[in-house]
């Protein structure tokens, strides 16, 4: 059981690492290092539950908390809103609290696994208040990780104007598109590529969809 949660743990460690690095797969490994946190849950559950279900529901607490973070990082659907809050938050939420009153319903000493819950718990907090943007800047655009090819990636800019305008950032939506604009009129000098003129223009169209405030969704 614990190899395959060390597994687990690597792979998704492996994940974000590409991410970070902006590298091909990092949503596989991320998706595998996220099934096998489910499989040696679900596992751990059947055959240890009754015996210790402060620790079977932290790691399902684990592992839902980690599908949220894949949800937010890759702006996938994280469910209905219930009081304001997606499901894909609240499950995990619940897991949390109730790994905490059984553990607490037996007296056990707080140890690294629910000290990392904790902190886990709060980063995901955290992270559900971060403006989408901000997040989207972090993974693709900032100036640290991405210093060589920021200046290369229109479509991320284009796309960083998208979050932008839907936080109500319109002058730096707009400056956002500008950049992906200077970005793909250079390539168009360098290489004459007419498919980077209709890309073009398809970027432009959102500048004007932003100038209207009409931006409906990013297509």
């Amino acid at each position: 059981m614990k190899i395959l949660q060390i597994i687990a743990w690597m792979t998704s460690l492996i994940g974000l690492i590409l991410k970070l690095a902006l590298l091909p797969a990092s949503h596989l490994f991320l998706a595998l290092g996220i099934a096998l946190l489910f499989i040696h849950s679900v596992v751990y559950l059947i055959k240890f539950g009754k015996e210790n279900l402060s620790t079977a529901f932290l790691n399902l607490a684990f592992s839902f908390w980690t599908l949220y973070l894949f949800f937010r990082i890759y702006y996938l659907y994280c469910g209905p809103l219930i009081f304001g809050l997606n499901l894909l938050f609240i499950i995990p939420t619940c897991l949390t609290i109730t790994s905490f009153v059984f553990h607490f319903q037996f007296s056990a000493k707080f140890k690294t696994p629910q000290i990392l819950l904790i902190i886990y718990f709060i980063f995901s907090i955290w992270l559900s208040n971060i403006h989408s943007d901000k997040v989207f800047y972090f993974f693709n655009l900032n100036t640290v990780t991405r210093n060589e090819n920021r200046n290369e990636n229109y479509w991320d800019w284009d796309k960083y104007s998208w979050f932008l305008y839907i936080s109500n950032k319109q002058d730096e939506a707009i400056l956002a598109n500008f950049k992906a604009q200077q970005i793909i009129e250079e390539k168009i000098k360098k290489t004459n590529d007419r498919e980077l003129l209709r890309e073009l223009k398809y970027i432009k169209k959102h500048n004007q969809l932003i100038l209207n405030k009409n931006w409906i969704d990013f297509q």
